[in-house]
This record gives structure tokens, C-alpha cells and sequence, in this order.
């Protein structure tokens, strides 16, 4: 990445703790991936590459800058695409930004905050502790997108004591995302993020999909979209941190839950790094069993 970019992108190598996210469109292949700077301090980045050419793309004023991001997603987004990024600093939240390649129209916003208690911020043992961990992001047919995730409820010091439950926002991202109206899922949560613990936000169209009791921990939250613009939402479930099974969620285009969470597979796993691949009849994804001395890949087929 150095290579291409050269020192002052200020990229000095992929994070060894980060993630990586790639899709194709338009021509182009867009990279979301976790960085190391030159000046030690972690963030994601985007790289563009012309598919034909080989040479890097990066329209002017598009930075995509999410400082700490363990976790990015990116997505083909009508011309262009749409990426999602777990940061815990600047800015301290689910931050999107989508970029149309013919038009270069681009669109950035943090859709929903994590708290941060005042005074804390050089507490990296505390700043890392976001209460919250990515999930996945769809493109529904009618040029909206479905946001996945897990978090607490909370933006106050009862975000400590509460268990992170699944929420999913359905939003347009060319609109104004400081606006209910431009979410097609409803439901708001205030209170305190930023750095120091001290700016005021408010969060919009946040629909909360559970209410597990602390017992139970989501893990590895997956979204696609079918051509009616439902959302199927898989994720595992562990009790105790035993492994409960992979259940499937399904969120129709108006943002109304069709169906309430169902197991689809007492042993299937999920693949925490790759999106399912939906089909006319079903979703296919490859989980891995990690608790043997091997591991095995398979395909679990699902008929909706």
C-alpha cells in the first residue's frame, strides 16, 4: 500500500489487527482496509484500482477517514460504492461514506454513535471499548441501504452493565442523515460520544431486532437483500459462550420485521470476514469449525 500511495497518503502498512474488505464495480475494485500510519496511529483507508489500467483512483476530497477502525464493509453502490467503518476515535462511530464513480457525487455520515465516558480519552484500555461491533451492509433495489450491527442501547454510563443486541437502520444514503426522514426505520437514542466523552448526539432510525438477556452474546452478523428489498439478517447465538446455532431475521423494505429470529442449524458457523451470497432459493455462505485440530469449510444451503 505504501508502494502505491507513496509516504505522504501516510499509509505505512495494513493493520495487523484489522480487517480487509474488497468488492468490484464499474471497473473498478475498491479496497476498505485497516492501516497503519507513518505516524503510528491506526485508521481505515480506501484504495481504487482501475481494473484495466491497474492505476490507483482517488477522486479529490474523498478521504473516508475513520481513525481506530477495526472493522470495515464495502459494497457495490449504483455506480460506484458504499463503505461502512467501526471507529472509536474520530469519529467515535458507525461511519459510512459512499462515492459514485461517473458523477464523483459523494456522501458521508456517522450513523450511529458509541458512548464514551468524560475524561478518558488518552484510557486506550477505555477508548477501545466501544459497546459495539460491525455487522454488514446491504444495497436494497431502490437505491436505499440496510445497516447491520450489534451495540447496547445505551449512550450513558448504562452502556457498562447492558449486552449488545442486533439493530438494523434502512436509510438513503444521498439524503440528510441528520434527519429522521431520510431513514426509512424508525427509533432514536441520545446521549454523550466523541473523544472526550462530551458531544451531544442523537441517532435516527435505529430499529432494535432483540432483547436477549445477558446470558446471550451475537456473534458475526450478516446481511443480503433480496430483489424485494428484505433484508435477511443471519447471525450466530452463544449461551454462556456455548454455541447455540445460526438464526436467520427477516426485515422487509418498509423496515417491518416479516419474520422474528429462527434457527436455521444447531452446528452451522459463520464466516465473521465474508457477506452471504443470495440466490433465487436460498443464501450460501462457507463457515469453518475453528474448534477442531483442522478446519473445515462447507456450504449451508437455506431455502427462503
Amino acid at each position: 500500500m505504501a508502494y502505491h500511495y507513496g509516504s505522504d497518503f501516510r499509509t505505512k502498512k495494513p493493520f495487523s489487527g484489522g480487517g480487509c474488505s474488497l468488492r468490484v464495480n464499474n471497473g473498478c475494485l475498491a479496497v476498505n482496509y485497516g492501516r497503519e500510519m507513518y505516524n503510528g496511529h491506526q485508521s481505515n483507508s480506501v484504495w481504487l484500482l482501475d481494473c484495466e489500467t491497474l492505476k490507483t483512483k482517488k477522486p479529490n476530497g474523498y478521504s473516508n477517514y475513520n481513525s481506530h477502525s477495526f472493522a470495515q464493509r464495502v459494497i457495490p453502490y449504483e455506480e460506484g460504492f458504499l463503505f461502512m467503518s467501526e471507529g472509536d476515535v474520530y469519529n467515535r462511530a458507525f461511519s459510512m461514506s459512499a462515492i459514485d464513480l461517473d458523477s464523483e457525487a459523494m456522501y458521508e455520515a456517522d450513523l450511529f454513535h458509541f458512548w464514551m465516558p468524560k475524561g478518558n480519552s488518552t484510557n486506550m484500555y477505555v477508548v477501545n471499548d466501544n459497546f459495539a461491533h460491525m455487522g454488514d451492509v446491504a444495497a436494497l433495489p431502490d437505491g436505499k441501504v440496510s445497516f447491520v450491527a450489534t451495540s447496547v442501547k445505551a449512550l450513558n454510563k448504562k452502556a457498562k452493565k447492558q449486552n449488545e443486541q442486533l439493530f438494523i437502520q434502512i436509510f438513503d444514503p444521498a439524503q440528510d442523515l441528520s434527519k429522521a426522514s431520510s431513514y426509512t426505520t424508525s427509533g432514536t437514542r441520545s446521549g454523550y460520544s466523541g473523544i472526550d466523552g462530551t458531544q451531544k448526539v442523537k441517532d435516527y432510525g435505529v430499529k432494535w431486532l432483540t432483547s436477549y438477556s445477558g446470558s446471550y452474546s451475537i456473534y458475526h452478523p450478516q446481511a443480503v437483500a433480496n430483489e424485494k428489498g428484505t433484508t435477511i439478517i443471519l447471525y450466530e447465538l452463544r449461551k454462556n459462550y456455548r454455541h447455540m446455532g445460526v438464526y436467520a431475521i427477516r426485515v422487509s423494505a418498509s423496515g417491518k420485521v416479516i419474520s422474528k429470529p429462527k434457527r436455521l442449524s444447531k452446528t452451522a458457523l459463520l464466516n465473521p470476514c465474508e457477506t452471504p451470497i443470495y440466490t433465487d432459493d436460498g443464501i450460501w455462505w462457507c463457515g469453518n469449525n475453528n474448534t477442531d485440530a483442522q478446519n473445515y469449510l462447507y456450504i449451508y444451503h437455506y431455502k427462503l
